[in-house]
């Protein structure tokens, strides 16, 4: 058949599913159920695509670098396997009669897309940053766990951070506050990767007297 030769000269293998034995479409399966046990179900609706987005990108790397799979042994994807280092590419191959198509004209709206982010300098004063809420509950700073609940899972928090206190914040409410972690080091490495310059405390300023 051609799309078998196609598929041969092109490195894909063609695994074809036997009657009554839907192995390949059981693990799409199995995947989606476990996406929506661990995560949907307790999500809500999203607000935006963006936080839908987020939110599953945050499952996807707890599901592939911490929670424990019992195909393996109870451990996770990233204990097993590495990716290639200096993967071969195949050359594409075509059927008589078509070529590749290349898009010779791109938009300035992508052409912009691709630009590289310039962090803005950090000026050593308190920064802002986003993480969202794992399925477990948990978010990760430079090492310290913030618990928020399973229930806030794909929530997303930005945390305004200092030297002094870390403040977690919900749409622009505060819902917890704690001592800080974070040395001068810690802020200007958040700050360089993704954080910005923090606008003033959650908190009022306190009453003088």
């Amino acid at each position: 058949m051609l799309f078998d030769r196609i598929c041969r000269e092109n490195g894909v293998v063609h695994r074809l599913t036997q009657p009554a034995s839907p192995t390949t479409t059981g693990k799409v399966e199995r995947f989606h159920r476990s996406l929506r046990e661990e995560l949907l179900n307790h999500s809500g609706v999203f607000a935006e695509v963006a936080a839908a987005l987020a939110a599953v990108d945050a499952w996807v790397a707890e599901y592939n670098t911490a929670r424990p799979h019992q195909s393996l042994d109870m451990a996770s994807p990233a204990q097993r396997f590495r990716p290639v280092e200096d993967p071969v590419e195949m050359p594409l191959r075509l059927p008589v009669g078509l070529r590749e198509a290349v898009n010779e004209r791109v938009s300035a709206d992508v052409a912009a897309m691709a630009m590289p982010l310039v962090a803005q300098p950090w000026d050593g004063g308190p920064v802002e940053f986003d993480r969202v809420v794992a399925p477990s509950g948990n978010m990760e700073v430079r090492g310290k766990q913030f618990w928020l609940g399973p229930a806030r899972s794909g929530v997303l928090v930005t945390f305004w951070a200092d030297t002094d206190v870390i403040h977690l914040l919900i749409g622009g409410s505060r819902v917890k506050s704690v001592r800080s972690h974070l040395s001068v080091t810690d802020l200007e490495i958040l700050a360089r990767d993704g954080g910005r310059r923090a606008g003033p405390s959650p908190l009022p300023p306190p009453t003088p007297g």
